[in-house]
């Protein structure tokens, strides 16, 4: 994909994300004019500080982070550790119902929910 048709999926998916994103102060995607890149920010509030930066590859990368993110959420509410992969049913419904209004804008990129609920240990973080 060539990097205008490359930045303007990204652009896309982040749309589709903003309301996900405006409530979630612990991350943040920025264009950077000197890289000619989105940068992905996790922001640490305690320390006021970027705990995490990395460029944006595709919007891919932004759909598994979100989505990851998303469980991370769901899992905290419920008190349970580990990916979303190896909660249980009720927790992943639960995930499928939360991400659901977005994967329904997003269908392309619906395999990447199917690998996170149906493999364990998606990411290392």
């Amino acid at each position: 994909m060539n990097a205008n048709k490359q930045k303007h999926e990204i652009e896309r998916v982040l749309t589709v994300f903003k309301p996900y994103l405006a409530k979630a102060d612990f991350m943040d995607y920025l264009w950077c004019d000197k890289l000619q890149h989105y940068v992905f920010l996790f922001i640490d509030h305690t320390r006021s500080s970027i705990e995490e930066s990395e460029l944006v590859d595709s919007a891919d990368m932004i759909c598994e982070r979100v989505y990851w993110e998303m469980g991370n959420d769901i899992l905290l509410d419920h008190n349970c550790e580990g990916p979303i992969g190896d909660a249980p049913k009720i927790i992943q419904d639960e995930f499928c119902k939360k991400v659901q209004p977005y994967d329904s804008q997003l269908p392309e990129y619906h395999a990447l929910l199917e690998h996170m609920l149906h493999t364990p240990s998606t990411r290392d973080s």
